[in-house]
């Protein structure tokens, strides 16, 4: 008999799926679509907002999930931008001017990120401005703080 891949999928493989399907979800509309108890997510979430794979934030007394999206952080955003622009020819030089020009842009829509970032994940309010500017620091200095690929 041939065999099949084939694997078991879990309650917490649903809840995930779910979070992949929305922007977020109160807690117990997810127990609802789940069909199950909204402790039993609760639980759930417990684990999974410990190992950083789902958020919680609260509007009023409401409780909200939402799957924390693994994007690049700063490294991964210029490493991209300087192989994307090397690719295309354009002088490493110029490269280093472009990127300064693309953050002087748009640092202000990268800083509301940031903050809103920072405080979806529970950072003090009261910190985040000095947050704020070492990770301004090392996108505005990357070669310091970034090895190039080579």
């Amino acid at each position: 008999m041939a065999q099949t891949n084939s694997f078991v999928k879990t309650g917490v493989d649903n809840l995930i799926d779910l979070l992949k399907s929305v922007e977020r979800i109160s807690v117990d509309d997810a127990a609802k679509k789940l069909k199950i108890s909204t402790s039993l997510v609760q639980r759930w979430i417990d684990l999974l907002v410990e190992e950083h794979i789902i958020g919680i934030e609260y509007k009023f007394i409401t409780p909200y999930i939402f799957l924390i999206k693994k994007k690049g952080n700063d490294q991964d955003l210029y490493q991209n931008f300087h192989a994307k622009a090397s690719a295309k020819g354009i002088d490493p030089q110029r490269i280093d001017i472009l990127w300064k020009q693309y953050l002087l842009n748009h640092t202000e829509i990268i800083q509301k990120d940031f903050y809103a970032k920072a405080l979806r994940r529970g950072y003090d309010p009261d910190k985040i401005d000095s947050l704020w500017a070492v990770y301004h620091k090392k996108l505005l200095f990357p070669d310091k703080y970034v090895e190039r690929k080579k």
